[in-house]
């Protein structure tokens, strides 16, 4: 039978491994083809996106991604040496890259784009750069959290 950690960590690598599939989509597809646009027209798709995300899928991905995220912080120091460190280390990078990044910045760009007039051209311009920056810096760190929680479960 698995251990019971490992079995967290396979399930952690899966959650963080859809969400940096869902974050990717955003940069490879999503903004570019946004950027190809009208800026208002952008602007407009953005905001309706940022409304409907939040009533799919992928609210329970995100926020049950977070508590085995939180559940591998609490629970490596219980893990036997050398997967402690490596649990501990995944839960935190996705923590932090991926759940504290989209509250802390995500978020935030996306109720000022919401706040901004629809028209604004400058709100769009001003929005996106950060807004795919920020994307990136989530994908990457839910990727290697995903990728280090694979190594603890296959160990």
């Amino acid at each position: 039978m698995a251990d019971p950690a490992q079995l967290l960590a396979a399930v952690a690598a899966l959650a963080a491994a859809a969400s940096a599939g869902i974050y990717h989509v955003f940069h490879a597809t999503v903004m570019p083809s946004l950027a190809g646009g009208p800026p208002v027209v952008a602007s407009a798709t953005m905001r309706t996106i940022n409304k409907r995300i939040v009533r799919t899928g992928f609210m329970p991905l995100f926020l049950g991604s977070g508590v085995l995220a939180l559940g591998s912080c609490l629970v490596a120091p219980l893990v036997a040496e050398p997967l402690a460190l490596p649990m501990a280390a995944a839960g935190a990078l996705y923590l932090f890259g991926s759940i504290g990044v989209t509250m802390m910045g995500n978020v935030p760009l996306n109720r000022r784009l919401d706040s901004a007039p629809t028209a604004d051209v400058d709100a769009w311009n001003r929005f996106a750069p950060r807004w795919c920056r920020l994307n990136l810096v989530r994908t990457i760190a839910s990727l290697l959290a995903a990728l280090v929680w694979i190594a603890v479960a296959i160990a």
